[in-house]
């Protein structure tokens, strides 16, 4: 993971599917933050809580778009761009899946020229099936 500031954060997001079954997880973590270039990235790894156990996740966030990375015992690229659809990849140890993203919602919450918040919203299908609702809140201490 590259260096940067220690920070905390508290994520929640919220997975919800046509019928209006939610699937909800909360959690917390230790992670980084870091500015290189035009861009401003959030790193943390993933735990059991995720279910993404081995993963290291990388939110890079830009002035129009935002990157959610995650590599190691699965590999995915899924940008959000606000109204837009983008094409991207999820590759676990069961295969290759194709996911399409619409972004809803892109909001990146700045104080005192640091990110203090992020929420995404979009609906997510995988391989052209059933689209899901997501919602996720990204919310980051910076301990003095």
């Amino acid at each position: 993971m590259e260096n940067g500031k220690s920070i905390m954060l508290h994520i929640k997001s919220s997975q919800a599917d046509n019928q209006g079954a939610i699937d909800n997880m909360e959690f917390y973590t230790e992670g980084k933050y870091y500015e290189k270039k035009d861009n401003t990235y959030i790193s943390y790894e993933e735990s059991e809580i995720s279910g993404l156990n081995g993963t290291t996740t990388i939110l890079r966030l830009g002035k129009e778009e935002a990157v959610l990375m995650r590599s190691g015992a699965l590999s995915s690229r899924m940008t959000f761009r606000l109204g837009m659809e983008t094409k991207n990849e999820y590759k676990t140890e069961y295969g290759l899946f194709d996911m399409s993203i619409l972004t809803q919602k892109l909001d990146i919450n700045i104080c005192n020229s640091l990110v203090n918040s992020v929420y995404l919203k979009y609906r997510l299908s995988i391989n052209s099936g059933e689209a899901y609702t997501n919602e996720m809140t990204i919310r980051v201490t910076y301990p003095n």
